[in-house]
């Protein structure tokens, strides 16, 4: 595992911690895919806590 893989582990570990902030996927770059993923699954949680 490289040293890109530090910013997703941060916002992976911020995101579990129960932050929805979409400026995690910003800092996930240089990747843009994991950049879209993060995006993603903070769409997908929004989508369910407002449903529960």
């Amino acid at each position: 595992m490289g040293a890109n893989a530090k910013p997703i582990f941060t916002a992976l570990t911020a995101i579990l911690s129960g932050s929805r902030d979409p400026v995690l996927a910003d800092d996930a770059d240089p990747n843009c895919d994991d950049a879209a993923e993060l995006l993603l699954l903070l769409e997908q949680l929004a989508t369910h806590e407002a449903s529960s």
